[in-house]
């Protein structure tokens, strides 16, 4: 096998001509990738290579198979006339990116929370996301879609978390649950984060089964 040349699955007819001594294929340069690249439509091919890593990712093991949704600012992608580009993206608990789309802002990740997951199979899964994609409509999105979630309720929802707050936490049938996880911060210091309570949540949240108090020790 002619290991000089790169196998990336294009009919040979496309590939780059090879140096006629030596057989080897130039890389292109970076500014020729560059300009291709900013002419591509940037969801359609965050669409692609999703759908390429979903389908060349391991079989799921027992069990529900949990993905993360979050989102993050570009480092370096500011300039001195626009912001930080954001992209909120859904990955799963082995380091693969299922789906990947740009929100206009930090403020703008829930209007993109459901086309983000549109096109990955939620069956069987428990979503997890930040505070800001605590809303009814993304419960009510993910149960019609077969997925379970884990919903973080903070202040920004003061009347969920006034119910949940005063849900009966010490009528759970015994001492509340303590479990101590230690966890790295910022990589400079240790913490703790404890399960402190645990209690029945049918008058929290819609869809909800239980709720749980973590607190930072």
């Amino acid at each position: 096998m002619d290991r000089r040349r790169p196998r990336v699955g294009l009919p040979r007819s496309r590939l780059p001509p090879a140096d006629p001594l030596s057989g080897t294929v130039s890389v292109p340069h970076p500014h020729t990738l560059r300009r291709l690249l900013v002419q591509l439509d940037g969801d359609a091919l965050d669409r692609a290579i999703g759908s390429f890593l979903t389908a060349r990712a391991a079989p799921a093991g027992p069990g529900l198979r949990a993905i993360a949704v979050d989102g993050k600012a570009l480092r370096g992608s500011r300039t001195h006339v626009t912001g930080h580009v954001t992209l909120l993206a859904a990955m799963d608990h082995t380091g693969h990116v299922l789906a990947q789309r740009q929100a206009t802002d930090k403020s703008n990740e829930i209007p993109a929370f459901r086309p983000l997951l549109d096109s990955v199979d939620l069956t069987g899964t428990v979503i997890t996301a930040d505070a800001l994609h605590t809303q009814h409509a993304h419960g009510t999105y993910l149960r019609e879609r077969g997925a379970h979630y884990i919903a973080q309720v903070k202040a920004n929802h003061p009347g969920l978390f006034d119910r949940v707050r005063r849900l009966p936490w010490r009528e759970t049938g015994g001492s509340p649950v303590s479990k101590n996880t230690p966890r790295s911060v910022c990589g400079r210091c240790r913490a703790q984060d404890r399960i402190a309570g645990s209690a029945p949540s049918a008058t929290a949240a819609s869809h909800s089964v239980s709720c749980f108090v973590f607190e930072r020790l």
